[in-house]
């Protein structure tokens, strides 16, 4: 996964510019509402000159536009203002009993992870289970209540060491770190 974040440009031109870094070329950008089938709002879509469609993903808070392309699975992102999301914060909402989120920080993060993970899914805001994960299965996860959720890629949040953005390129205004 490739992931670029941006300043003083909308969200499709920041993805525009990244796929234009990334492959040399202008390409087909579009968006796709599965909700009511708008392609005035919803999930965003390219295809690139080989007719090839890579999994792209968006965030945009302020001025500052956050950009993933993956070639081969879906991707979610997500940038929130820390105030804003603490401002809004509801953790009946957020939470599961068994989670928790002190600061004005960990409920930004949380926030945007679980946002993610959403994003990645396709759902978007469409559904928010708050329940314990049993176990995984080939499918996805099975939960405590039964309930199986069908998962390409599951992402834990449990406190564990992991590589910033999964070891992905990170760019500023084509800037690499």
């Amino acid at each position: 996964m490739d992931v670029a974040w941006h300043t003083g440009i909308s969200g499709d031109g920041g993805l525009r510019a990244h796929l234009l870094r990334s492959c040399g070329s202008d390409v087909d950008l579009g968006r796709h509402c599965p909700a009511c089938g708008s392609d005035r709002h919803g999930r965003p879509w390219v295809r690139l000159p080989d007719g090839s469609r890579p999994h792209v993903g968006l965030a945009r808070c302020g001025d500052v536009v956050v950009t993933a392309v993956d070639p081969l699975r879906p991707v979610g992102v997500d940038v929130e203002v820390i105030a804003a999301v603490d401002a809004r914060w509801d953790p009946d909402l957020v939470l599961h009993p068994g989670e928790r989120a002190d600061s004005p920080a960990e409920r930004a993060a949380m926030w945007c992870r679980k946002e993610a993970i959403l994003k990645a899914l396709g759902t978007g805001h469409a559904q928010v289970v708050t329940d314990q994960i049993d176990r995984f299965t080939p499918d996805g996860i099975k939960l405590v209540s039964g309930t199986e959720l069908p998962a390409d890629i599951i992402v834990t949040a449990t406190g564990l060491e992991l590589l910033a953005f999964g070891g992905a390129q990170l760019s500023i205004d084509g800037v690499e770190f």
